[in-house]
């Protein structure tokens, strides 16, 4: 349920950002029509119901209504699924009492469901909502009282977008007839049951509450419009995009802090292990140690070439990140000399179920990385006379050939890190190679693992055999009617309860859990940078995760309390380093800077132990305050 059912003020998340592919329903129900609506300009026909109640007129079509009665007009020729609609609202029962008058403009609308934009006035009050209709009742998803007192025959516009199947996402605004539009307001993520994924009719519905006398209900300038998301995607696009980029440059330009040093350690920062230990990634004498096949063993038995095909994507993601923030050309050259290296050379990752079992995992861990570095030089640079530029076409064919089949649709046998990194790099391959439907696979690959790796209150598992116990992860084996109880319990490291929060490894360490939220939290923004907002899905979940988890790591580390207090596992946290120290800090500049949502546990951590992060990685993440710190 959410929060604004329960009379709190819902909080408007980024609605995703879907053009226009075709106009639907055009009326400013401006004629003369007695006994319905007659037709509209584009759209057809209305059906009205009851008839009687309506009319048009110049200013506007109506229904004319007693206490506790109801009117519906309908296109029955548009049917929409994807869609945006608007309209202006008013009516003539305005006081200062109690009783309610509603008008809905509905999509995807039949027999049995519909979405809508309500807009109810109380008095004076108005109140724009999401709501479900299934049958004939109508529950509200979220609400927020308007800013501006209503009155009487006075005009308010409402829109509402309705987008996608799994989840169904519905955005809604309200306004003053006339004045500016403002950003949307509400946003209702729908992944229950009984959501709403048939196309289905428009309409415009009507009510005036049982205890209320007769009133008109107008509606004016009706719009429709399907949309659809873009075929192209915003370039950069890959974790970072052009404000993010232009908005640090600027920050280190003016010697501000953290970035100031967080750039200084990046620069500095280099690789433990691998051909390449001990020099810096920026190096501008780095050479790519490049082959033909890499092969990754459990534990790096056998150990085939993947610290240095981590490292070489690192290091060309860092020269990108360098090239971009000081304009030095030496380190886009350096960057471009990487990645044609291994565009030109290498052929596949080695997988099997046996010996080459972590070959998926470090087709993600690269795979999220060198799209990144790729995505900066192709969008940012362009090389000099007689230098050489970055091959794209060839590049694009090593995405995918030897990634993208080893990590889209996440893999059978695949723990909570693998699938949130394997999502993400399906995201970022399919950004890179304009692929819309790699991207969306991604998308719906962070869709389904999410909820299955951070646990909320009230989840509930639809394997019997497994009632009361967290959400499965899709398509992998536990979610197969045969995982036992045990297995599963085993699958999250045996906690002694599930609480909010709770991700799929923190039991077993700390490093892996926070290599599972980075994963998910860098799959967030990518999509976020492509006007999905993913964060806003999940946005309890994550928040909740991120908290209780940074909660345990300060008490640990900073606190000498270890266990720490409320720990669920069954031995204290190992606290060496690693990717504990470098993922918090995308998540906490989303919803603690720019939602302003309150995160005291990962402040703190943040504060006092991690900034600037940048503690050695082999991995996917690393700089996250360099080049995410106070990000628009």
């Amino acid at each position: 349920m959410s929060i604004a059912c329960l009379g709190i003020p819902a909080v408007a998340q980024a609605a995703p950002v879907y053009a226009p592919s075709g106009t639907l329903v055009t009326d400013s129900l401006s004629r003369a029509v007695t006994g319905g609506w007659g037709s509209a300009t584009v759209g057809g026909a209305y059906t009205v119901s009851p008839a009687a109640s309506a009319s048009v007129t110049a200013a506007g079509g109506q229904f004319v209504l007693n206490g506790g009665k109801a009117a519906e007009a309908v296109l029955a020729g548009v049917k929409t699924q994807d869609a945006i609609a608007s309209a202006d609202f008013a009516n003539s029962l305005v006081s200062g009492g109690s009783l309610n008058t509603y008008q809905e403009l509905r999509l995807r609308d039949s027999a049995d469901a519909a979405y809508a934009v309500r807009l109810k006035t109380t008095g004076t009050v108005g109140t724009v909502a999401i709501t479900k209709v299934i049958g004939s009742t109508g529950t509200t998803m979220v609400k927020q009282d308007l800013p501006t007192a209503v009155k009487a025959g006075g005009w308010t516009s409402v829109e509402v977008q309705i987008t996608g199947t799994n989840p169904v996402t519905i955005s809604a605004r309200a306004w003053p007839a006339g004045s500016a539009k403002p950003a949307w307001q509400l946003s209702y993520s729908d992944s229950a049951a009984d959501r709403v994924t048939a196309s289905g009719v428009f309409s415009v519905w009507g009510y005036v509450s049982s205890s209320g006398s007769s009133s008109t209900l107008k509606a004016r300038n009706l719009s429709a419009q399907a949309v659809a998301l873009p075929p192209t995607f915003v370039h950069p696009g890959i974790l970072l995009g052009t404000s993010q980029l232009s908005f640090v440059k600027a920050k280190i330009a003016a010697g501000a802090e953290p970035w100031t040093s967080a750039l200084a350690k990046a620069k500095a920062e280099k690789p433990n292990i691998g051909q390449n230990k001990g020099i810096a990634y920026s190096s501008l004498t780095w050479t790519p140690r490049v082959r033909a096949y890499v092969g990754c063993g459990p534990n790096h038995n056998p150990e085939e070439g993947c610290y240095d095909e981590n490292n070489d994507a690192m290091a060309a993601y860092t020269d990108a990140l360098m090239w971009s923030y000081t304009g030095n050309a030496a380190y886009a050259q350096m960057a471009v000399k990487i990645l044609n290296a291994w565009s030109a050379t290498f052929v596949n990752h080695k997988f099997n179920m046996g010996t080459y079992s972590d070959g998926v995992l470090q087709a993600a861990w690269a795979g999220s990385v060198f799209p990144r570095a790729a995505e900066i030089i192709r969008y940012t640079y362009t090389p000099a006379a007689g230098q050489a530029a970055l091959d794209v076409p060839r590049f694009s064919d090593m995405l995918t050939r030897a990634f993208l089949p080893l990590v889209i649709n996440g893999w059978n046998g695949a723990g909570a890190n693998w699938l949130t990194s394997m999502a993400e790099a399906t995201m970022a391959i399919g950004i890179f190679t304009d692929n819309r439907g790699t991207f969306n696979n991604g998308v719906g690959d962070w869709r389904g693992n999410v909820p299955a790796i951070i646990y909320m209150a009230g989840d509930q598992n639809l394997n019997p055999v497994l009632a009361g116990m967290p959400i499965s992860p899709p398509g992998t084996m536990y979610d197969s009617p045969k995982m036992t109880r045990a297995s599963f319990l085993s699958y999250w490291h045996n906690p002694t309860k599930f609480i909010s929060g709770l991700e799929v490894e923190t039991n077993r360490d700390i490093n892996h859990m926070a290599m599972g939220f980075g994963g998910l939290i860098n799959g967030a923004e990518t999509a976020r940078l492509q006007g999905i907002d993913l964060y806003g899905e999940q946005k309890a979940r994550i928040v909740a995760g991120m908290e209780l988890n940074t909660g345990y790591i300060y008490a640990a580390v900073k606190s000498g309390q270890n266990p720490p207090p409320g720990w669920v596992g069954t031995k204290p946290i190992d606290t060496t380093n690693g990717a504990w120290k470098i993922t918090w800090e995308i998540g906490y500049n989303e919803f603690a800077n720019r939602l302003g949502i309150s995160m005291p546990n990962t402040e703190k951590l943040l504060k006092d132990v991690v900034r600037p992060s940048n503690w050695r990685t082999t991995l996917f993440m690393d700089y996250e305050t360099l080049t995410s710190y106070g990000t628009p």
